[in-house]
């Protein structure tokens, strides 16, 4: 009985996950400064929405973190890139704040990173003794992270010297994060049905 109770909650939770990845991908748009200034009235919305979303991402980790560690992770390093992010704001505006403030970026894009990647293995976790299936997928998506994420490393190397191949790199990593993120949406999607299954 606990189990099915179980099953359920983290059905609901991964729906509600499936939910807030949308709703993120929809205020990284309308937050972006050209959308901002074609459709101001939708700055401030998305700038609340953006805001509480990573605070619901990080309370519902912890729920779903008993008897995965992976969650509890990355409610962890979600929290870190938050403080790192807001800390940015307070650098002094010198060389030194500016140089401050790129490494904070660059620990925070990592922070970034590293959440979705812990997230992703919570979710191989998760899914391993009721579909082994979806679960090797979850692993594979967690490669994807790694791969993405020396590709973007290099990518702002590039634009340092060779700053049009960096550009192209750092396009091309976009456009994979793109596809990434639906195939993370695909696999919640299908996760959710699975243990909504075991919950009955």
């Amino acid at each position: 009985m606990e189990e099915s109770k179980r099953a359920c909650f983290m059905s609901r939770a991964l729906t509600a996950l499936f939910w807030i990845h949308i709703l993120s991908m929809i205020t990284n748009i309308l937050t972006q400064d050209k959308v901002a200034e074609m459709v101001p009235q939708l700055y401030m919305p998305g700038l609340v929405v953006g805001i509480v979303c990573p605070v619901a991402r990080i309370v519902l980790m912890f729920m779903m973190s008993s008897g995965n560690g992976h969650y509890r992770g990355a409610a962890l390093l979600n929290i870190a890139g938050i403080v790192m992010d807001g800390s940015i704001l307070f650098m002094p505006n010198d060389e030194k704040g500016m140089v401050g403030a790129l490494i904070l970026y660059a620990l925070t894009v990592a922070a970034g990173m590293a959440v979705v990647y812990f997230e992703i293995r919570g979710h191989a976790r998760l899914l391993q003794g009721v579909d082994g299936g979806l679960a090797e997928k979850w692993r594979r998506l967690g490669g994807w992270v790694m791969n993405i994420a020396v590709a973007l490393m290099f990518g702002f190397g590039f634009m340092m010297v060779l700053r049009m191949i960096g550009l192209l790199v750092v396009v091309g990593v976009l456009i994979v994060w793109i596809i990434f993120e639906i195939r993370i949406l695909i696999n919640l999607y299908k996760s959710a049905r699975v243990l909504k299954g075991q919950g009955h």
